[in-house]
């Protein structure tokens, strides 16, 4: 028996790589993408995929969550603020 896949429908900052500078003092745009209309596939915990919503390929059984409005920053573990 396998576990569900869930899709989690929203906007995404999607983290490429470090983002180191350039030699302009300029930061490394490739370090990122944004999705504005996407779905990430998870199971397990585990990201199985990233797409865009209007390319994707998905299963048959899935548990869907609709997070469109919100934006989601796959691989952020601690996200806590500093207030001043």
């Amino acid at each position: 028996m396998s576990s569900p896949v869930h899709a989690f429908w929203g906007s995404f900052l999607h983290c490429l790589g470090e983002p180191s500078k350039s030699h302009a003092n300029q930061p490394d745009e490739t370090a990122a993408e944004y999705i504005a209309d996407g779905v990430m596939l998870v199971e397990n915990g585990t990201i199985l995929s990233l797409q865009s919503a209007d390319s994707a390929k998905l299963p048959d059984d899935l548990i869907e969550h609709d997070l469109r409005g919100k934006l989601i920053v796959p691989g952020f573990v601690d996200t806590h603020v500093h207030y001043p």
